[in-house]
């Protein structure tokens, strides 16, 4: 509302309205719906609450070669090259590594993932 008065005077009041709150993001709400002093607020959206384990667990370029692997059949080199958007020096590396993990092998389709029952050079 603008009240009528000279120039110098003129103000502006916010409409009535219930109490706001500005909110930034999920540990807001969290707080706002959490009783104070009811302890530690719940990790929502923040670090794992789980530790990565299994493939999960792997090194970044490891990772990312695993992912570029498909889950029934072979990939050669370069098409895991374009799908990582590693080199293939990385890629080369990374499949040294998973590959002495016991976690890929190569077959005639290029390389693949390696299941606990899978016998590798199948």
């Amino acid at each position: 509302r603008t009240s009528v008065a000279p120039a110098r005077t003129i103000s502006w009041h916010p409409p009535e309205a219930p109490e706001v709150t500005l909110v930034r993001g999920s540990a807001d709400v969290v707080e706002m719906l959490t009783e104070i002093g009811a302890g530690p607020l719940p990790d929502v959206f923040g670090a794992p609450v789980d530790e990565d384990r299994g493939t999960d667990a792997l090194p970044g370029d490891q990772r990312r070669v695993w992912e570029a692997l498909p889950a029934r059949s072979g990939a050669a080199t370069d098409r895991l090259v374009r799908a990582s958007g590693l080199s293939e020096r990385e890629v080369l590396t990374a499949l040294a590594h998973l590959q002495i993990a016991g976690l890929v092998g190569v077959d005639a389709g290029g390389w693949v993932r390696l299941h606990r029952d899978t016998p590798v050079g199948t």
